[in-house]
């Protein structure tokens, strides 16, 4: 009896295996056709990470420098010396 009980349990569980593996095989296909746009003849360029530069002046013979952003036109931080 208990052989049998194992036997059914062995056989379900790979019964639902089997149906898991293959209700989950999907075919994916890319997409082929991208529409490349250069963006420089319609000016519509927009940025929207901040670009960080380094900005650098003399004072009294000392070098500063300083953050800039220039996606928002701010200064980040004060003059430090270099």
């Amino acid at each position: 009896m208990k052989r049998l009980n194992k036997i059914i349990v062995c056989l379900g569980g790979v019964l639902v295996f089997s149906m898991g593996l293959n209700f989950s095989v999907q075919t994916i296909y890319a997409q082929e056709n991208v529409a490349i746009v250069d963006e420089g003849q319609n000016g519509d360029i927009e940025e929207y990470k901040n670009v960080y530069v380094w900005k650098y002046k003399v004072v009294n013979g000392n070098l500063y420098k300083r953050k800039y952003n220039r996606v928002t036109g701010e200064w980040v931080g004060k003059w430090m010396p270099v």
